[in-house]
């Protein structure tokens, strides 16, 4: 049995704390140490990581949808100023016309403001694996540790 051959369950903020306070024989076992338990938190974040990619990869290719929505709205209210001030259109329908392009606006706004917002947590995510994995042990006490070497 080896050095590293025993493994104890913990979240890697908590190995990262017992790796700074470890008494270890010399630097080669140390190295060993944090290699080992540098390549457990490689595995745990990987997945999490491209998950996250993929996610942004999928967001952004239906990001295409709502921007050609908003040059079609773009137009139709290039459109509409066009036809009042040429007195194309009466009153009432401009209105009608104005409440309909308002409403698409405001459906447009929401979905920009939540594709922002789920942009940001999956980049947050990407960019912090190792933080979120450690916010979700913390959140979830239920989830089983990985086994890290001490």
């Amino acid at each position: 049995m080896g050095v590293l051959d025993v493994g104890v369950p913990m979240t890697p903020k908590e190995w990262r704390t017992w790796l700074a306070n470890a008494v270890v024989p010399n630097p080669q076992v140390y190295r060993q140490y944090e290699q080992a338990g540098e390549q457990v938190i490689r595995d745990l974040v990987t997945p999490i990581v491209q998950g996250a990619q993929d996610n942004l990869a999928a967001m952004n290719r239906e990001a295409a949808e709502p921007a050609q929505a908003a040059g079609e709205h773009e137009e139709a209210v290039v459109a509409l100023r066009r036809k009042i001030k040429r007195r194309e259109i009466t009153a009432k329908a401009a209105r009608v016309e104005r409440d309909r392009i308002r409403s698409e606006e405001m459906k447009l706004s929401q979905l920009l403001e939540s594709i922002t917002a789920a942009y940001e947590r999956d980049i947050f995510i990407r960019d912090h694996a190792e933080d979120h994995l450690n916010y979700l042990y913390d959140r979830y006490p239920a989830l089983s540790r990985p086994q890290f070497p001490v």
